[in-house]
C-alpha cells in the first residue's frame, strides 16, 4: 500500500538489510515501480522484506528473531518472478547508480532457487499454513484500503497461487496491475458484489441519471477488456509455474501407474502362497477339529446321563427329608440344563418336572419349619399349654430346613408367616391359660377370648373380674402359669431365631478387604455359558445384603414376640393395679415378684431389659407407697395431734427396730404387716424398757416417737422386698420426718397442744420439751443409718434423691436448738425476776454490823438450777444435758454481769457480798457435775476476782 503502513502479505527484511529501510517518500516510489537509488526490482524486494507482519509466530514456535517468516506460496512467487529480474537489472542499475547505490553483494548474483528454502519451508511453512486457513476473516470495506474487499496491492509482486487470496479477504495484485486496474470501479472486485442488489446499480447508473447509454455500455467493455488483459497478462507470468505443475502431474501419475503393477504382482504371489500355505496344510486341523466335536459330543451324552441318573437320587433324599441335599441336587441339574445342556429339546419336560418338584420341596420346607416352630400342626387347634422342648433339638431340625429355603431365596415369607403365627400364639396363650386355671380357684368360666384391654363385652370383664377376685396366693399361681406358657413360645423363639443365625452364618459369603484378599493375575476360566464361575463384586454385594436383611428380620422376630409377651402380661398385671395397692407388703412383695421374675426370664432370653414389666411394676410401686405414704401420715399426723408429751414404755421390739438400723440393716421386726407381734405364734414378751439405747446413749420417747420408729421400719422393709418401691421410699421418708418435725413444733414449741381441739395440756413444761427434744434426738441419730441403708437398695441414677435426708437432719438439729433456746429463756427470765431486788439486798443497813454472806436472790438462782437439772437429768441424754446447761450457764453469765456491774460498789460489804454470791453459785452448779470447758460463769468469775474486797 506504500507509505509508512506495512502490508499483511509483504515479506519482512532481514535483520542484515536494516540500513537500506527507506523513509516513507522513497518506499512509495519502490511500490509503483519508478526508480528510486537504485534499480526498481531491487528496491522492491527490500522494500518487501521490511512489511512482514507475521511476527508472534517466531516467539511462539521458538524461530531466533534472525529468520525471515516465508510461506511456499511468498517463496515461490518471488524466486520465479522477480528473483531473475533483480539478478538480470542488478549491473545496470550498478552501473547507473555507481555513486549512490553501492553494488548488490554476491550473494545476490547467483540464481536463487526453490531448494534454498528447504530448511526453512520444513520449519515454518507448514505451520503458518495452518495459520493462514484458521484465522478468521477480517471484514473490510469495499473500497480498495487494506482488510477491504477490493484490490490491494503490493510493489512488483506477483498474485499467489492460491487463489489470489490477500490475508484479509481481498486480493493481491502488483502495482502495474494496480496501474492498469485503476480505472475499473473497486466495487466489482469485493467480495459482496451481487447485481440483485441496488447499491450495484448505483454506482454504474446513479440516481437522476439517465438510462444507460452507449457511453456507459462503451465504459464497461472497456472495464472487461482491461480486465481480461490483465488476466492474459498474469496468467503469461505464471506458465512457468502451471508448466511446473503440469510436469509434476505427470511424474506422479507415473508413480501411481508403477505402484499399481507392484501391487498386481504381490497379488499373484500371495494367491500362489495361499494355495501352497493355507488350502493344502488345512487338512489336519479339520480333523483335529473333527476330533473335538465327537469328544465334546461324547461329554455332552455323560451330562445327560448324570441329568437322568439323578432323578431316583432326588425322590431318595426327599423319602429321607433330606431336603438340602436334594435342593442342591436339583440344583445341578438345573445348571446343566440351562448351561451345558441348553437346547436338547428332549430334556425340557425333565426340566420342567425339576420346577414343579422344587416348588414342592419350597411348600414342604416352609410348612415343616412353621409346624416345628410351633411345636404344633397349623391346621389343627393349638393345645391349652405350649409344648416345651429342648433348645438344641429343636436347632438341630429347623436348621437344615432354613438352610435349604435360604438356598432357594425363599426364607422371607416362610418368616413372616412364623411371625405372624407366632403373634397369634403370644395373644391366645394368655387367655386358654386363664380359662383353665381360673375354675382351678373357685373362679367361674368366663369363656372370654378377647383380652382386658381389648374387650368390648362381657366376656373380658369375666376374666377380669375374676382375676381381680383372686386372693394374693391363687393370684400368684394363675399368673406364674401364664408366664411359664409365654415363657415355652418365647423360648421356642429364640431357639429359631438361634437356628436361624446359624444357617444365616454359614451361607453368608466371606467379607475380604483389599489387605486380606490375594489377588490373582490370572483371570477367572468362563463357565459353559461364557461368564466367570467367580461370583461378582455384586453377586456378593447382593447375597450379604440378602443374608443382613433375613438377619434383621429374624432378630425382629424375637424382639417382636418377647415385647408383645410383656405387653400381654402386662396388661394382666395392669388390671389388678388397683387391687395391689391396697394388699399388705407380703402380698404386694409377691404379686411383684411374679411380675419381677417374668420380666427377668424375657431379659434373659431376648438379651435386652423388658421396659413394659419394669415400668408397670414401678408404677404399681409407686402407687403402694404413696398408699401407705398417705395413710402413715393422717394415722401419725392424729398421734401427734392427741400425744401427751409424756413418757412411754418401750417394747423389746422397737429396740430390735433401733438395733438393726444402727446396724444399716433393715429391721426384721414390727410393721403388723409381715410379723403380728401379739399372735398366738408370738414369742413370750419380755418386760418393757424405760428407754430405748442409741449408739451408747438412752433416749426417752413419747408414743407419737415409737409409731414413727415402726412407719420407718415398714418403708425400709418394703425398699428391700421391692426393688421397683426404693425411689419412692427415697423420696416419702424424708418427706415424713419433716411432717414429723414441723407437727411436733406446732404443738409443743408453738404450744398447739394446750388447744382444747387437740391434747388439751394445761401447759408446756420442761418435761414436755425434754421428751419432744428425745424424740428428736432418736431420729436425728438414725437418719445417716437411713440413708446408708438406702443407698444400698437405690440405683445410682437416683442417688439425689437421699440429699432430702441432709435437709430433714437439719430441720431437726434446728427444731432441737430452738428447744434448748426455749429452757434458756425460761430459766433466764426466772433469773431476772429472782436478781430484780438484789441492790436492796446488798446494799448494808446503816448502823448494822452484819457478815457479807450470798444473797437469797442467787440461792434462789442456784435452786431453779438444780431444780431443772433434776428434771431433766432423767429426761436428756447426757451429752444433751450438757449442751443445755452449757447453753443455760452462758446466758446466766451474761445476764449476772450486767446485774452485778449495774450496782454500786462503793461499799466493801456490797463487794464482798458479790463476791459471796459468785462463790455460792460455783458451788451449786459443781454439785451438778457438768461438763463445762470454760468452767462456770468465767465472765462474771473475773469480774468478782477484780473486786476489791478490803
Amino acid at each position: 500500500t506504500g507509505g509508512g503502513e506495512p502490508s499483511r502479505g509483504a515479506l519482512r527484511r532481514p535483520p542484515v538489510e536494516a540500513p537500506a529501510r527507506r523513509t516513507g517518500e522513497s518506499m512509495a516510489a519502490s511500490s509503483s515501480g519508478t526508480p528510486a537509488n537504485g534499480p526498481p526490482s531491487a528496491r522492491f524486494l527490500l522494500s518487501g522484506a521490511t512489511n512482514n507482519p507475521h511476527q508472534s509466530w517466531l516467539g511462539y514456535f521458538g524461530i531466533p528473531e534472525d529468520i525471515a517468516e516465508w510461506t511456499i506460496d511468498d517463496v515461490r512467487s518471488t524466486v520465479a518472478s522477480i528473483a531473475p529480474s533483480v539478478l538480470s537489472a542488478a549491473p545496470a542499475a550498478a552501473g547507473a547508480n555507481a555513486s549512490a547505490v553501492p553494488p548488490p553483494p554476491a550473494s545476490l548474483r547467483r540464481t536463487v532457487t526453490l531448494a534454498d528454502f528447504d530448511r526453512y519451508l520444513r520449519t515454518i511453512g507448514e505451520p503458518y499454513r495452518f495459520f493462514a486457513a484458521s484465522r478468521p476473516a477480517v471484514v473490510g470495506a469495499d473500497s480498495g484500503e487494506a482488510g477491504g474487499g477490493g484490490l490491494r496491492v503490493v510493489p512488483d509482486r506477483a498474485v499467489p497461487d492460491k487463489g489470489g487470496e490477500a490475508p484479509g479477504g481481498g486480493h493481491l495484485a502488483s502495482a502495474a496491475t494496480a496501474d492498469r486496474l485503476k480505472a475499473v470501479p473497486p466495487i466489482v472486485f469485493s467480495d459482496s458484489f451481487e447485481l440483485t442488489e441496488p447499491e450495484t446499480f448505483r454506482v454504474f447508473s446513479p440516481d437522476g441519471a439517465p438510462a444507460a447509454s452507449m457511453v456507459m455500455i462503451e465504459k464497461l467493455a472497456n472495464y472487461l477488456d482491461q480486465v481480461e488483459l490483465t488476466l492474459l497478462s498474469e496468467v503469461s507470468s505464471r506458465a512457468a509455474g502451471f508448466f511446473e505443475a503440469l510436469a509434476s502431474y505427470d511424474r506422479l501419475w507415473g508413480e501411481v501407474e508403477a505402484g499399481v503393477r507392484l501391487i498386481a504382482s504381490m497379488r499373484s504371489r500371495l494367491r500362489t502362497l495361499e494355495l501352497n500355505l493355507v488350502h493344502q496344510p488345512l487338512h489336519l486341523p479339520r480333523l483335529a477339529r473333527r476330533k473335538a466335536n465327537v469328544s465334546s459330543l461324547h461329554d455332552k451324552l455323560r451330562l445327560i446321563q448324570a441329568v437322568v441318573q439323578s432323578q431316583p437320587t432326588i425322590a431318595q433324599l426327599l423319602s429321607a427329608a433330606d431336603f438340602p441335599g436334594a435342593l442342591e441336587l436339583i440344583g445341578s441339574a438345573q445348571q446343566l440344563l440351562q448351561t451345558e445342556l441348553k437346547g436338547v429339546a428332549a430334556l425340557v419336560p425333565m426340566g420342567e418336572s425339576l420346577v414343579a418338584m422344587k416348588a414342592l420341596i419350597e411348600a414342604t420346607m416352609a410348612r415343616d419349619l412353621l409346624e416345628i416352630a410351633l411345636g404344633y400342626d397349623p391346621d389343627s387347634p393349638p393345645p391349652p399349654f405350649p409344648v416345651e422342648v429342648v433348645a438344641s433339638t429343636l436347632s438341630s431340625r429347623i436348621a437344615p430346613l432354613a438352610t435349604g429355603l435360604l438356598h432357594l431365596d425363599a426364607l422371607n415369607p416362610p418368616l413372616r408367616r412364623l411371625s405372624a403365627a407366632l403373634k397369634i400364639e403370644v395373644k391366645a396363650t394368655p387367655k386358654r391359660v386363664l380359662q383353665a386355671e381360673l375354675p382351678k380357684h373357685g373362679a367361674e368360666d368366663a369363656g372370654g377370648d378377647v383380652a382386658p384391654s381389648e374387650a368390648p363385652g362381657e366376656k373380658a370383664k369375666g376374666l377380669v373380674a375374676q382375676l381381680k377376685d383372686l386372693d394374693v396366693d391363687a393370684y400368684e399361681d394363675v399368673m406364674g402359669k401364664v408366664g411359664a406358657a409365654l415363657m415355652v413360645l418365647l423360648r421356642r423363639a429364640a431357639a429359631v431365631h438361634d437356628a436361624l443365625a446359624h444357617a444365616l452364618a454359614a451361607a453368608a459369603p466371606p467379607v475380604h478387604t483389599d489387605e486380606t484378599t490375594p489377588q490373582s493375575d490370572e483371570p477367572h476360566p468362563p463357565g459353559a455359558d461364557g461368564r466367570s464361575d467367580e461370583p461378582s463384586r455384586s453377586d456378593l454385594a447382593s447375597s450379604r445384603a440378602y443374608v443382613s436383611s433375613l438377619s434383621e428380620e429374624t432378630a425382629g422376630l424375637i424382639l417382636a414376640v418377647a415385647e408383645l409377651a410383656a405387653d400381654r402380661f402386662g396388661r394382666y398385671v395392669r388390671a389388678r393395679a388397683e387391687c395391689h395397692t391396697r394388699l399388705s407388703l407380703a402380698g404386694f412383695a409377691g404379686a411383684c415378684r411374679v411380675a419381677e421374675e417374668f420380666g427377668a426370664d424375657v431379659a434373659h432370653v431376648v438379651g435386652v431389659p423388658c421396659h413394659t414389666i419394669t415400668a408397670e411394676v414401678a408404677s404399681q410401686a409407686n402407687a403402694f407407697i404413696e398408699r401407705i405414704h398417705v395413710d402413715a401420715s393422717k394415722k401419725l399426723e392424729m398421734v401427734i395431734e392427741q400425744e401427751q408429751w409424756t413418757q412411754v414404755s418401750v417394747p423389746v421390739e422397737f429396740q430390735s427396730i433401733v438395733d438393726s438400723i444402727c446396724s444399716n440393716q433393715v429391721p426384721r421386726a414390727t410393721a403388723p404387716d409381715l410379723l403380728a407381734l401379739n399372735g398366738p405364734d408370738a414369742p413370750p414378751a419380755e418386760s418393757p424398757a424405760t428407754e430405748i439405747v442409741l449408739e451408747g446413749a438412752g433416749y426417752k420417747v413419747v408414743g407419737s416417737g415409737l409409731i414413727l420408729l415402726s412407719i420407718v421400719a415398714n418403708y425400709l422393709q418394703c425398699a428391700a422386698a421391692v426393688a421397683a418401691t426404693t425411689p419412692r421410699v427415697a423420696h416419702v421418708l424424708p418427706a415424713l420426718l419433716k411432717m414429723y418435725h414441723t407437727r411436733a413444733y406446732k404443738q409443743v414449741l408453738m404450744a398447739g397442744a394446750m388447744l382444747p381441739t387437740s391434747a388439751g395440756l394445761k401447759s408446756i413444761s420442761f418435761k414436755h420439751l425434754a421428751l419432744s427434744s428425745q424424740s428428736l434426738g432418736v431420729v436425728l441419730a438414725l437418719i445417716p443409718h437411713l440413708k446408708a441403708i438406702l443407698t444400698a437398695y437405690l440405683p445410682e441414677a437416683h442417688r439425689p434423691l437421699l440429699h432430702e435426708f441432709d435437709s430433714a437432719s437439719a430441720d431437726f438439729a434446728a427444731h432441737q436448738q430452738q428447744i434448748f433456746a426455749k429452757f434458756v429463756s425460761i430459766l433466764e427470765e426466772r433469773r431476772r425476776g429472782r436478781m430484780k431486788e438484789v441492790a436492796a439486798a446488798l446494799t448494808p443497813a446503816p448502823g448494822s454490823a452484819r457478815q457479807p454472806e450470798p444473797s437469797a436472790n442467787i440461792k434462789s438462782v442456784a435452786t431453779d438450777l438444780r431444780a431443772v437439772h433434776k428434771t431433766l437429768r432423767d429426761l436428756l441424754t447426757r451429752q444433751q444435758l450438757h449442751e443445755l446447761f452449757g447453753q443455760i450457764l452462758t446466758a446466766y453469765d451474761a445476764g449476772l454481769l450486767e446485774t452485778y456491774r449495774g450496782l454500786d460498789t462503793t461499799a466493801a460489804y456490797t463487794r464482798q457480798c458479790i463476791v459471796q454470791d459468785v462463790q455460792h453459785l460455783r458451788k451449786e452448779v459443781a454439785k451438778l457435775h457438768l461438763s463445762l470447758p470454760a468452767g462456770c460463769c468465767p465472765e462474771l468469775v473475773a469480774h468478782a476476782l477484780a473486786l476489791p474486797v478490803a
